[in-house]
């Protein structure tokens, strides 16, 4: 029974999906003009390159939900099309924040009008927006700006964003910090307790379900799918 459940863990994780895009703010003068698109690049383009092929159609459409892209070497290409006219500043935060680098490239027609690069392996004082977490700021204009992220990274990726204001991100952030803080704090607490228990009674399946939470606590925060599940 013990492995029976790892094993159904393991597995699940593999199962379940998440929003690849969540816009916190629905208001008229921030509108994504198209779906959201994806291309993996295994011929390492440059941001130029990339645009052209995203006007040629080639990119494809992003799932609504995603689940894991596994470890890969190739990179990634996110492309959206927005429109933003909005008085207070919005940010595009990637929820799982331990994609290595990313690189954004925002583009009004033809023009590159800026570029700047985040993610896990840059320092926070490097980062344009000098935050814990990998978000971009979103420019306002009056026309439509395509944003380019190139992605790159050797973890397991999940792509999935989310958009809106500071307090918005902050707020759910705050909520998924406690939400794991608790699950952590319980897990930790049922392993201590099966611990203490074995070495009371000297009954083996106390050690072994205290082995089993020991497993999932660190699958748990090496495996990003499991993240999602709070």
């Amino acid at each position: 029974m013990k492995y029976f459940i790892l094993i159904c863990a393991f597995f699940s994780s593999f199962s379940f999906a998440v929003e690849s895009l969540q816009i916190s703010s629905l208001h008229d003068s921030l509108v994504l003009l198209e779906p959201v698109k994806v291309f993996k690049d295994s011929n390492h383009l440059n941001e130029n390159q990339v645009l052209a092929l995203y006007h040629e159609n080639k990119f494809d459409n992003l799932p609504l939900h995603v689940k894991s892209f596994g470890a890969s070497n190739a990179t990634y290409w996110i492309a959206l099309k927005l429109q933003n006219n909005e008085e207070i500043e919005h940010f595009l935060e990637f929820k799982y924040d331990q994609l290595t680098y990313i690189d954004c490239f925002v583009f009004r027609k033809e023009e590159r009008i800026h570029s700047s690069s985040n993610g896990n392996a840059i320092r926070m004082e490097d980062r344009e927006i000098e935050h814990f977490f990998v978000r971009f700021s979103l420019s306002r204009s009056d026309e439509p700006l395509i944003y380019l992220f190139k992605i790159t990274s050797k973890r397991p990726m999940i792509i999935a964003m989310h958009i809106g204001t500071k307090s918005e991100l902050d707020y759910e952030k705050l909520i998924s910090i406690v939400s794991v803080a608790l699950f952590s704090g319980g897990l930790f607490l049922l392993l201590i307790t099966n611990l203490m228990l074995y070495l009371v009674f000297k009954i083996k399946e106390y050690l072994y379900y205290g082995i089993y939470l020991a497993y999932f606590w660190i699958f748990y925060y090496v495996h990003p799918s499991l993240h999602f599940f709070l």
